[in-house]
């Protein structure tokens, strides 16, 4: 007796999700349209501040990833 009701309401659910989720689709399709691009990668590559944005961005999780660990060893030699 609860079955169908408990059926209908996950239908209900995922029918949220769905509706939610739904105008991603289309921003999705603007998206991936630029990114299959030949031309956009070549402007990427060929720009002059692309090795220090890399650089930095390398630098940046370095820092971050070494910070984390650091402080999860201070909690556990904390314990």
């Amino acid at each position: 007796m609860v079955t169908p009701l408990r059926y209908a309401l996950i239908f209900l659910l995922w029918a949220m999700v769905a509706v939610i989720y739904a105008p991603l689709i289309p921003a999705a399709l603007t998206l991936i349209s630029p990114a299959l691009s030949l031309t956009h990668w070549q402007a990427l590559f060929a720009d002059p501040q692309l090795p220090h944005a890399l650089l930095a961005t390398l630098v940046s999780t370095t820092i971050a990833a070494v910070g984390a660990l650091l402080i999860a060893l201070l909690v556990i030699v904390a314990l």
